[in-house]
């Protein structure tokens, strides 16, 4: 059964699920995953920041089977996030190439968010000023 591993690059993140801390903000390790394949393709397609191609994966968390993501209704974000990363269907086609982009991605957006995260701010605070900054123009109330 196809499976996402955990980047090691998240394990920092950990105390932002269910069940590692107080003032969680993902309830499971999946929700985690999937904003951070969101955060990581915003960075690596509008701002360029690049993929690694090795990295690390951790065996706890344990790998999530695809099933999950099925069910939790995020394969259709994944399938375009896909889509708009070479522009061609053949990587959303490919099971383990998607599984591959969807693990460098998480990878990707883990990354950038510790090396953004200042000690005197809180994870909420920063992820609410991160994601309102680049959508403010574009906002009106």
């Amino acid at each position: 059964m196809a499976a996402i591993r955990f980047p090691a690059s998240a394990v920092p993140l950990l105390p932002l699920c269910k069940g590692h801390g107080e003032n969680y903000i993902f309830r499971t390790y999946a929700d985690m995953i999937v904003f951070l394949v969101s955060f990581g393709f915003h960075r690596h397609n509008v701002e360029g920041a690049p993929l690694r191609e090795r990295f690390t994966y951790v065996d706890a968390p344990n790998p999530i089977p695809f099933d999950v993501f099925e069910n939790r209704g995020a394969v259709s974000v994944f399938l375009m996030i896909a889509l708009a990363s070479d522009g061609t269907i053949a990587k959303a086609e490919d099971e383990s190439g998607l599984i591959l982009l969807i693990e460098r991605l998480a990878d990707l957006g883990a990354t950038v968010l510790l090396k953004q995260k200042h000690s005197d701010v809180s994870w909420t605070e920063m992820l609410c000023t991160e994601l309102c900054a680049n959508h403010a123009d574009q906002t009106k109330i």
